[in-house]
Formats: C-alpha cells, structure tokens, sequence
C-alpha cells in the first residue's frame, strides 16, 4: 500500500508540473491560442459567407434558375434599418442579393447596372443633377415605367468592416407592379452608380453549402 501511495503522489506532481507549465506557456505566448471557430447556423440565405453556393428560382421576369457563388458580404445602415448585401459570381457575372429582415426575410436581386445618362436623360434630369429627382419625376428602364419611392442617406460597410463607413445617397423607384425597382446611388466621391432589381420569394432560394 505505501508503495502505491507514493507512486500516486509522484504521478500527481508529474501531472501538476505539466499543466502549470502549459497554462503558464500559454499566457506568455497568447498568440499560440487556437482561433474562435467560425459561426455556425442553419443553412439559409441569412447566414451564408463568402465562398457558399446557392441556387435562385423564379428570378425576374424571365423566370431565370440559376447557381452562385457567395464572393462578398456587406453592411448597410439607414438610421435604426440595417441590411445585407450579398455579392455572388453567377459564372461570368456578378449578381447583388439585399438581405432585409423586418417581421418577415424581404429579398431583391440586382441582376442589371444600367447606364446612369440614359436613365437621366429619361426624365430630363443630367446626372450631374440628382437632386431633381426628387420633385416626383419617373425614370423608363426596357420600356417599364418607373415612379419614386423612397430618397435619404445611409452608410456602407464593405465587409461588414464598421470601422471604415462610407456615406451614400440614394433614390429608389419601382414599376406599377411594386415588384422591380431601379435605385441611384450618389457617392461622396460624386461617383453614381444605377441598379435594377427584382423581388425574389425567400423560398425560392436553394442553399447548398455556408462558406
């Protein structure tokens, strides 16, 4: 029995002196920790990375079915509204899926960048102009007729990076069906970019991996 006893007592110190070496290893050396797993959750639209796939039905007016690959994920915000813009490779062209929660998930895909002078010239406003947009006019994109919806300010994060916000201005119109829209945006560096864009059903959404 003592032999036993002492036996166990020496393996106990054995077994202290190596955590306490470890733990002290660790504390000087905080960079060896490993990194925080990557976030994990079901797989929807919602929380998707770069580098998903995911398959769109139904898309436009043309009823396009399509894969995609997730290439970027960024943040917009507009006093207490935020939302996600996904960015995705379609195979040779990028497509733009904005992601807003309110009581219910609300999609839209921007499957077109028209030219920002001939939807200005449309309405008779030069795109040095914007601001004239707001008095009501409407914008023609393929022959659909576009009218105001909503104009204001919000903030980018490309990369869900909050500590590099960019301010832009927007204006946004939509067709008599309130189901595809055009949206100018005015940039600080008096960049303007246009975008058309369709309702998508959140259903109709297919995600195959999360990153």
């Amino acid at each position: 029995m003592v032999t036993v006893g002492v036996i166990s007592l020496a393996l106990g110190c054995v077994f202290l002196y190596i955590y306490k070496t470890r733990i002290r290893t660790m504390e000087d050396s905080p960079g060896t920790l490993p990194e925080a797993a990557p976030p994990t959750g079901d797989l929807t639209i919602e929380n998707v990375r770069p580098g998903a796939v995911i398959h769109l039905d139904a898309v436009g007016v043309k009823s396009e079915s399509f894969d995609a690959q997730i290439t970027a994920r960024h943040l917009h915000e507009s006093d207490s509204e935020r939302w996600t813009e996904l960015a995705a490779d379609r195979g040779g062209s990028t497509i733009y899926l904005t992601l807003e929660r309110d009581d219910e998930l609300s999609v839209t895909v921007t499957l077109a960048q028209p030219g920002v002078r001939a939807l200005g010239k449309t309405a008779g406003v030069p795109d040095t102009d914007l601001g004239q947009l707001t008095d009501g006019r409407t914008l023609t994109y393929e022959g659909t007729t576009y009218t105001p919806l909503e104009h204001g300010h919000a903030i980018f994060y490309r990369d869900y990076n909050e500590q590099k916000p960019q301010e832009y201005e927007y204006w946004e119109f939509e067709d008599d069906d309130e189901e595809q829209f055009l949206t100018l945006v005015l940039w600080e560096d008096g960049t303007v970019e246009a975008s058309h864009s369709v309702d998508l059903n959140p259903s109709f959404i297919t995600v195959y991996s999360q990153s």
